[in-house]
């Protein structure tokens, strides 16, 4: 029967370091997988899409004035205006 040796203290400790690197590696892995997570969730339905911002329909003078007298557009109540 073979004998086994207690493990010297050089021993352990190599041994504790090599197990801490394997754990702290798997740390970083998931640490960053969790990371790209997060950041898919908080893009939403836009990650790794291109996003187009249409900037608000200008209207001319002219068309603004032919909806002003057709009674569309109401200057006063849209600048939240009062005469009373």
């Amino acid at each position: 029967m073979e004998e086994t040796k207690p493990l010297t203290d050089l021993e352990k400790l190599k041994s504790d370091n090599e197990a801490f690197e394997k754990e702290l590696l798997r740390a970083r892995e998931m640490r960053a997988e969790k990371q790209k997570i997060d950041a898919e969730l908080l893009l939403g339905s836009t990650a790794g899409q291109p996003v187009k911002i249409e900037p608000p329909k200008q209207i001319s003078n002219i068309e603004y004035a032919n909806k002003l007298m057709k009674g569309e557009v109401n200057p006063l109540k849209e600048d939240d205006i009062s005469i009373n």
